[in-house]
């Protein structure tokens, strides 16, 4: 249980037996892909909610996820997990 508990974390530690390197994972889509350089900045979520407009916010969806693949593709494969 604490070994698995310790993955839920945004800095997990490295789990060898399941072939797990240490990772620092923590980032969020609708604030330009937090920590990660220059990313498009989206409005809060309550504000985004509000405009009751669903395909406008499956269009950022897919904005953050788009930014999200380009930077994970612009690392190298050795590239440092700790940003």
């Amino acid at each position: 249980t604490e070994q698995k508990a310790a993955q839920l974390q945004s800095s997990a530690p490295a789990d060898p037996a399941a072939g797990l390197p240490a990772y620092d994972w923590w980032n969020e889509g609708l604030h330009g892909l937090a920590r990660d350089g220059y990313a498009t900045v989206f409005p809060q979520a309550i504000a985004m909610a509000a405009t009751w407009d669903a395909p406008l916010l499956n269009r950022i969806g897919d904005v953050v996820a788009t930014e999200a693949r380009a930077k994970f593709n612009a690392q190298p494969v050795s590239a440092d997990r700790k940003i």
